[in-house]
């Protein structure tokens, strides 16, 4: 496994084992960090779409998952920053995420009359 790939993920799993996330939660995030990290090994090795997609299939979940817990939604932005970095220090091509939601906006109260 190319050393830039393994320590991305190792920290990625590090910060996200410090949250306070329900120990099932972590498991499968755990897992498909792990997969994640195997998936661009392969691309790396065979510059095949089918990793590609398969990668962003996985970051996607991850992202949506992060989105999902307040505390654990921190990690998302220095996850994408970082998955950035390696991409391009790998030459993975860029991946086509979906922006984050943006946080909901305060409703307007209604004027009194």
């Amino acid at each position: 496994m190319h050393a830039s790939v393994q320590s991305h993920f190792e920290a990625f799993e590090a910060a996200l084992d410090a949250t306070q996330l329900p120990a099932d939660r972590k498991k499968l995030m755990s897992a498909a960090i792990r997969k994640l990290a195997d998936l661009y090994t392969q691309w790396h090795q065979t510059n095949s779409s089918r990793y590609g997609d398969e990668i962003t299939r996985h970051v996607q979940f991850l992202l949506q998952e992060l989105e999902g817990c307040p505390e654990a939604s921190k990690l998302g932005p220095d996850f994408r920053s970082r998955l950035k970095e390696l991409h391009e220090e790998i030459g993975v091509p860029a991946l086509a995420l979906k922006a984050p939601k943006a946080a909901p906006r305060p409703r307007k109260t209604a004027k009194p009359r």
